[in-house]
């Protein structure tokens, strides 16, 4: 019988069954699990599709197609991948997302970025030292190409089973390229991710982080993102993602628009 403990006492436990409700068993009738050797098996990271690479990590692909054919053609496409790596002394997390949208075979929309984050942590305290990073190339902003590196220290705001806040403050630069403003930008760096681990088969995620312009009072760039992530097989733990992204940037102009508002529902999977 499988069920989740609700409480053990007076040589009782009580499960709550998904189908029987709580049923209470003696404890003399339970016996413990006997796992025969010969099932053990050590399962063998060999890494990314058996090359080594990013072995030990979290690694996760996302894909989203939607189209149409008839009266209009229109297709948009997002392929993502997402690695993240944890022990007691360092912190990665990495990920690198394409789009591309049509209408009527007409380019609406062909972007890309990649980033990463590098926290340095010590086991003794919740704080720690990182760097960060991003590359930005969209061929319908009025730049084509755009980086941003920041650094500074972070805490763990909170830290249980099912939920994690994250604090970051920093500082760094960040420079477009091919558009009107050529030069390097100082800027401030205010962040917090949140995971919340609802339940086995539900989580989510945000992620914000503000970028005040230290050049010009009262400007800034804000990358927000949420992301509700639905169990559907443990078979390569595959999830129905569903969520929203906002970039803003009080300095855009030209045919830029100050909110890039994206929303996304997409298959995730382990790769």
């Amino acid at each position: 019988m499988n069920g989740d403990v609700i409480k053990t006492e007076n040589g009782q436990v009580t499960l709550s069954h998904p189908i029987l409700g709580l049923v209470t068993i003696p404890s003399s009738n339970i016996k413990p699990a006997v796992v025969s050797e010969e099932k053990i098996v050590d399962k063998k990271d060999n890494g990314l599709l058996g090359t080594g690479f990013f072995k030990d990590w979290k690694r996760s692909a996302e894909l989203g197609i939607n189209g149409n054919e008839g009266n209009t053609q229109d297709m948009d496409i997002h392929i993502g991948v997402n690695g993240d790596f944890s022990n007691t002394t360092r912190r990665w997390s990495v990920s690198s997302v394409y789009n591309n949208g049509s209408d009527d075979n007409e380019t609406t929309k062909s972007d890309f970025f990649a980033q990463f984050t590098r926290d340095f942590l010590n086991p003794s305290t919740p704080h720690f030292s990182f760097i960060k990073g991003r590359y930005d190339w969209d061929e319908f902003e009025d730049w084509d190409h755009q980086i941003d590196l920041s650094a500074g220290v972070g805490s763990q705001l909170i830290k249980k089973d099912a939920w994690s806040l994250i604090g970051r403050t920093g500082l760094g630069v960040s420079k477009e390229f091919g558009g009107d403003n050529d030069d390097w930008t100082p800027e401030a760096l205010l962040g917090l991710e949140s995971f919340w681990a609802i339940s086995k088969h539900h989580s989510v995620e945000f992620k914000n982080s503000l970028y005040p312009n230290l050049d010009k009072v009262g400007e800034f760039r804000n990358l927000t993102e949420l992301n509700w992530k639905i169990g559907l097989a443990d078979i390569n733990n595959l999830n129905l993602k569903v969520g929203f992204v906002n970039d803003y940037d009080s300095l855009a102009n030209g045919e830029s628009q100050e909110n890039d508002f994206q929303y996304r529902l997409l298959l995730a999977f382990d790769i």
